[in-house]
């Protein structure tokens, strides 16, 4: 998975490292999964930590609007803390549940650099790391036995700085969340609220910044 900002000055167009906004701008951060078990998965989640310096407001956006993969059949949006946020999807909600090999954008956050000069860290934290617990970055692989899969995760730099970056071009993102069922808030455990013992943490890319990709290694 991987982070990117459209539009603004990153250094690679696919999975950037470091993209400079100007100060106190608004800017798009995308989350993409870059590749996807070939199993195929019926849950798809992220947790992406972003620091202080960053503003991002959860009651401006609902998660419908946030979520741009178009197979999400039922999905969550949560905060731990206010430098942190959340976001999960099933493929359905009765079982057999949808298989998906979806490869694309996932997420797309609206956010605000500060008004000083500041460099943040976006981090797509995974499944079972301390800050997560079971609502990291993971695939939930189709199937009887909802076997999870790490995603491979790359962070992101936000450099906001007092001249603007030239223009270098935007992603037109199109479609509608197709039959998608809608649970927003900041409960700590994500898919409790959906009755779903599995959970799936996946790594994102921001349009300024991350990839994420299958990593083979199973938990």
């Amino acid at each position: 998975m991987a982070f990117s900002v459209p539009g603004d000055d990153c250094d690679d167009s696919v999975r950037p490292q470091a993209c400079n906004v100007p100060l106190g701008s608004k800017f798009d951060l995308l989350v993409s999964i870059l590749g996807a078990p070939i199993e195929g998965y019926q849950l798809f989640q992220t947790f992406i930590s972003f620091g202080e310096s960053l503003l991002y407001d959860i009651d401006q956006t609902t998660q419908q609007e946030e979520v741009l993969w178009p197979g999400c059949g039922a999905g969550v949006r949560f905060q731990l803390d206010e430098n942190s946020v959340g976001h999960g999807c099933l493929t359905g909600l009765i079982p057999p549940l949808p298989s998906s090999t979806y490869v694309g954008p996932f997420i797309q956050l609206s956010m605000v650099c500060s008004e000083t000069p500041t460099s943040s860290e976006l981090l797509l934290l995974q499944d079972e790391h301390p800050s997560t617990g079971t609502s990291g970055t993971v695939f939930v692989l189709s199937g009887p036995g909802a076997d999870k899969l790490l995603a491979e995760v790359s962070p992101l730099t936000i450099n906001c700085v007092d001249i603007a970056p030239a223009a270098v071009g935007g992603v037109a993102l199109g479609g509608e969340l197709r039959d998608v069922t809608a649970q927003d808030g900041r409960a700590l455990w994500l898919w409790a609220a959906l009755g779903v013992g599995a959970i799936v943490a996946l790594s994102g890319l921001v349009y300024a910044g991350i990839a994420v990709v299958a990593d083979r290694t199973r938990r």
